[in-house]
């Protein structure tokens, strides 16, 4: 294994438990210039990253805190200002629009948290921004109301203690499909119910989910985590946040 996939395979979330040790200037300096070599539709990278080192404005904004944050933002502005510059109109509103700049957003953030890894900074990404009102962000980080929209952020720092698993992935029948698609059968789907409810390697978020009173992990993950109704009862589906608000808000449809 080379270091390139040890450093992937070391890969891990910190939940909260930041030290006060700061990232380095230089050290963000490098993960800044490495992330944007990811890879980016038509060479756009129509993307933004505010940088944030304020905690308390960590805190408030994703309810948690480490050496510095940063908001991964899809975001045309950029491009449209370059556009308009030149006196061409690009009025990117479209839903494809939007999946466009997202694809770029999420492969910037994960090649900074690959970035930092190999310079022994651990990271958490957290979709808070789609859990809180939009008006919080655009506020806060005046950030621009059109065709921008906070898709996630990456603390970075180091941890207060290394963490007591490691959480395992999923790779082989049911995520690579060799040739062509196929879903699996009721056998392979039980299997993996069980998979999932293994101590080690632990798939899930949650350890203790036997205490909380579930057959399985993934009876917490439906019925308790994302709150979804059992067939057999009648339900609305639960507020999956404020994704929604935002699209609209910036102008996307």
């Amino acid at each position: 294994m080379n270091e390139v996939l040890r450093t992937i395979e070391s890969l891990r979330s910190i939940h909260g438990d930041f030290s006060e040790k700061a990232v380095s200037a230089g050290d963000l300096s490098q993960i800044l210039g490495h992330m944007t070599r990811a890879a980016t539709a038509s060479g756009r990278q129509s993307y933004s990253v505010v940088v944030i080192r304020d905690r308390p404005v960590m805190h408030r904004l994703f309810g948690y805190q480490g050496s510095v944050a940063l908001l991964f933002c899809a975001d045309h502005n950029r491009m449209v200002d370059l556009a308009d510059r030149l006196g061409y109109v690009f009025d990117p509103r479209t839903l494809q629009d939007y999946v466009t700049a997202h694809s770029d957003t999420v492969l910037a953030a994960q090649t900074a948290v690959i970035a930092a890894k190999s310079l022994g900074i651990d990271s958490l990404i957290t979709n808070a921004p789609h859990r809180k009102d939009p008006d919080l962000f655009y506020d806060v980080l005046d950030l621009p109301e059109k065709f921008c929209v906070p898709v996630m952020a990456v603390i970075l720092g180091y941890p207060l203690k290394e963490p007591d698993h490691r959480r395992g992935r999923l790779n082989g029948k049911g995520v690579v499909h060799p040739g062509k698609y196929r879903s699996l059968s009721e056998d392979e789907l039980d299997r993996m119910i069980d998979l999932y409810d293994t101590e080690d390697p632990r798939y899930g978020m949650i350890g203790n989910w036997k205490e909380k009173g579930f057959r399985h992990y993934l009876d917490y993950l439906f019925g308790a985590w994302f709150s979804y109704p059992r067939k057999s009862t009648k339900g609305s589906q639960p507020d999956r946040g404020h994704i929604d608000s935002y699209l609209e808000r910036a102008g996307f449809r």
